[in-house]
């Protein structure tokens, strides 16, 4: 997939939409279908989560990008660096390259 995402950040209304931009002028998602919907605690807690996905994505990528960096001048031992950081990939990485995929369309 080659399109970009609409930059972040983007913001849960409690009308139910998520928008993004300075005055919230582009309209990410409608929630809701006109009634009460928008005001459901499921609503709220799935815009909550969809309107936070730019910095989750950017929190993954900075994630990643720790774990495969050289520990260089870390204040420890790089050896115990090395160790963490194979022990955070073996856990974190694919689930993390998975959700990363997902969310570029790949």
């Amino acid at each position: 997939m080659s399109a970009q995402h609409t930059p972040g950040p983007w913001e849960f209304l409690d009308i139910g939409e998520i928008v993004a931009g300075e005055d919230g002028e582009v309209t990410i998602a409608i929630m809701n279908d006109g009634t009460d919907a928008a005001h459901c605690s499921v609503v709220e807690a799935n815009g909550n989560l969809i309107a936070a996905a730019p910095e989750v994505l950017a929190a993954l990528h900075l994630a990643l990008d720790a774990l495969d960096a050289d520990p260089g001048n870390a204040p420890v031992d790089d050896t115990q660096v090395r160790l963490v950081q194979a022990w955070l990939r073996a856990k974190f990485g694919d689930a993390a390259r998975a959700a990363i995929a997902k969310a570029e369309g790949r």
